[in-house]
C-alpha cells in the first residue's frame, strides 16, 4: 500500500490551480528583504505574490578563480509563504528540477516563463519551501556536468535553505521529464 503525505497532494492541487498565476520576473527582493511581506510585488493588480517571499536569480554556483560572473544557468528561485510569525518552525523543501531532454528548457521556460515557477508559487502556498533551479544544456556539457549542476544546487540548498525558513533535514528532489 501506497501512501501519499497531505503536503504532496496539496502542493500537486496548487499546482493544478495556480497554472494561469504569472509571476513577473523583474521583482527581486534583496535577502534583507526577508521579514518584509511583498503582498503585491507586480502593483495592485497582480495577484501572483500575494502572501509569499520570492528571490529570484540567486546564485547557487561559481567558479571563484574565473574572471567571468556566473553562469546564468547556475541560478535558482526560492518560494516561501510570508503568512504566520517569525521565526516559525523550519518547513519541508521542495527543490524542483525542469525538464527537456537535458537540450533544453529552464526554470523560465521560453514560451511559458512561469511554467516552472508556479511549482514555486504551490509549495509556498503549501508552506513548504519551494527551490527552481536551472542547470547547464547539452550539447555545450555532458549529461554528467548537469548531474553536477543539480547536485551543487541540492548541495547550495542544503547549506543555505535555513536563510529562508526551510530545514536542511527535509529536502525533496523532484521535477519533469528529465529533471525527474
Amino acid at each position: 500500500e501506497t501512501s501519499i503525505s497531505p503536503h504532496v497532494i496539496q502542493v500537486l492541487y496548487l499546482m493544478q490551480r495556480s497554472r494561469s498565476l504569472p509571476i513577473k520576473p523583474s521583482f527581486r527582493p534583496s535577502l534583507s528583504q526577508l521579514h518584509r511581506p511583498h503582498s503585491t510585488p507586480g502593483g495592485p493588480s497582480d495577484p501572483s505574490l500575494s502572501g509569499i517571499y520570492a528571490w529570484f536569480d540567486i546564485p547557487y554556483h561559481h567558479d571563484h578563480l574565473s574572471p567571468l560572473p556566473p553562469d546564468p544557468k547556475h541560478h535558482l528561485d526560492v518560494f516561501l509563504s510570508s503568512s504566520g510569525p517569525f521565526p516559525r518552525r523550519p518547513q519541508p523543501v521542495f527543490l524542483f528540477v525542469h525538464g527537456g531532454l537535458w537540450m533544453r528548457g529552464d526554470r523560465r521556460h521560453p514560451y511559458r516563463p512561469h511554467l516552472y515557477s508556479n511549482v514555486g508559487l504551490a509549495c509556498a502556498r503549501a508552506n513548504v519551501v519551494g527551490v527552481v533551479i536551472s542547470y547547464r544544456l547539452a550539447p555545450a556539457v555532458t549529461v554528467m556536468e548537469q548531474v553536477r549542476d543539480v547536485r551543487r544546487a541540492l548541495e547550495w540548498t542544503h547549506k543555505e535553505v535555513g536563510r529562508f525558513g526551510g530545514d536542511p533535514g527535509r529536502i525533496f528532489l523532484g521535477g519533469v521529464s528529465a529533471g525527474a
